[in-house]
């Protein structure tokens, strides 16, 4: 019984981590790309992520309660959000269509809420994820989500002075975030024992 609880916390842990640095590659590239050009770029753009985490974990735990009102066996066919999501990023992906894009912007709060307006991949898969998730379990994705966005974080700090990085970031991201989006929709559609029932 123990070892089964230690297994989903760990599950959850790293759906929490993937969720956040998958569909937070975009970010990272337009970040870097608005860093770039300020003095201290590093730091505001760490500030941003964290803030927009923040605020993206909160709205998807808010919907993810909205969600509870749906009867239990439903709730799975959240799944289909991201796996939806994803499968069309990945299309877009196929016809060079998906691109990181650039704002005129950098202000730290112009990072936030561009970083808001292109987190909606986060929020369509994060909270699925937090409605299918027994309550206690909820807590390790939580926790996945502060370790990923601490990633980022530091990666945006070594990329912005790395310019092979950067391109290598902004050639893959257009890949990574609609992976991650068709894994978790899988993951949720499979009705798995993290289940709230």
């Amino acid at each position: 019984m123990m070892s089964g609880l230690l297994d989903e916390t760990a599950t959850l842990l790293a759906a929490g981590l993937a969720v956040t640095l998958g569909t937070n590659m975009d970010n990272l590239v337009v970040l870097t790309a608005l860093a770039g050009a300020l003095a201290d770029g590093a730091r505001q753009g760490r500030r941003a992520l964290w803030i927009a985490a923040a605020i993206v974990l909160a709205a998807a735990w808010v919907l993810s309660l909205m969600a509870a009102g749906l009867p239990v066996h439903h709730t799975r066919w959240l799944g289909l959000v991201p796996l939806g999501l994803g499968l069309f990023a990945g299309a877009r992906a196929l016809r060079g269509g998906a691109t990181t894009g650039e704002a005129p912007v950098a202000a730290g709060g112009s990072m936030v809420a561009l970083l808001l307006v292109n987190s909606t991949d986060t929020l369509a898969t994060l909270t699925p994820l937090l409605a299918e998730t027994a309550s206690p379990l909820r807590l390790a994705i939580v926790a996945g989500m502060a370790l990923g966005t601490a990633v980022l974080a530091a990666v945006l700090g070594r990329v912005l002075g790395h310019d092979r990085t950067r391109a290598a970031l902004e050639r893959h991201g257009a890949w990574l975030a609609p992976l991650i989006m068709i894994g978790v929709g899988l993951y949720i559609l499979a009705d798995t024992g993290t289940d709230m029932v």
